[in-house]
Order: structure tokens, then C-alpha cells, then sequence
């Protein structure tokens, strides 16, 4: 098995900090040729992209919580908590 966990934790704050800098460039080439709407869209994916890298370095934690939080290892069936 493969364990990316030190490159992730090494290149994800540097990935983050690049794809700013992109919003950034594109938010002043929007205002400069007055395509706000087309550039509100974009800055709003670059920043669901950061939240996605961000919420990458939790996803050990994340997932044990949506396990413990759906599945029950004694039920015989997989029912939602809320459906029990």
C-alpha cells in the first residue's frame, strides 16, 4: 500500500496558496474586461476547490464518522440512524 499522506500534508498548503493566486488574477481580469458574472461563477469553483483539498486532510476522520454515523455492525439490514 501506498502512503501519500506526508506528500498530501506537504503540497496541499502549497496547492491552496497557487489556486488564491489564481482567484486573485482572474477576479482582476474579470473587473478589467467587466465579465463579473462569468468571473463570480470561477472564483466560487476555485474556492469549493480549496475546501475540497481541505477537507482531503480529514478524510480518515470524516469517513469514520459517516461510517458510525449510517451503519449499524449488528443490524442485518443498513438503515440511516433516523430510519430505526
Amino acid at each position: 500500500m501506498f502512503n501519500f499522506s506526508d506528500f498530501f500534508s506537504e503540497f496541499a498548503p502549497q496547492l491552496v496558496f497557487i489556486l488564491a493566486l489564481v482567484a486573485i488574477v482572474m477576479a482582476i481580469g474579470a473587473f478589467l474586461t467587466q465579465g463579473v458574472g462569468r468571473a463570480i461563477m470561477s472564483i466560487l469553483g476555485v474556492i469549493v476547490l480549496i475546501a475540497l483539498i481541505m477537507v482531503l486532510e480529514n478524510a480518515w476522520a470524516i469517513g469514520t464518522w459517516l461510517k458510525e454515523l449510517f451503519f449499524d455492525p449488528n443490524a442485518s439490514m443498513v438503515l440511516p440512524i433516523w430510519l430505526r
